[in-house]
């Protein structure tokens, strides 16, 4: 199994923040920072209508997938509210 946290480079991660909060989002990247971890992709959503299989719509899901791709992410950070 490979293990992410054993590797001597830093984890590449895409970051996804709703309701526009560019905040929000600095602050997520820097959390990612203090875990060693590399912010290499950032999302700002507007106003999104959860859905029960991905949270976001599936277009949004296949759209979030390619950027991450695109920026060679090894993970996917989100940062929503979902106590709606």
């Amino acid at each position: 199994m490979y293990d992410l946290l054993e590797e001597s480079r830093p984890v590449k991660a895409f970051v996804v923040a709703d309701n526009n909060d560019q905040q929000s989002l600095i602050e997520l990247c820097g959390l990612v920072d203090t875990l060693g971890m590399e912010c290499c992709g950032t999302l700002l959503l507007g106003e999104i209508k959860p859905n029960i299989e991905f949270f976001v719509g599936t277009g949004k899901a296949h759209e979030i997938n390619q950027l991450a791709k695109e920026s060679d992410a090894e993970c996917i950070i989100f940062d929503f509210a979902i106590d709606n």
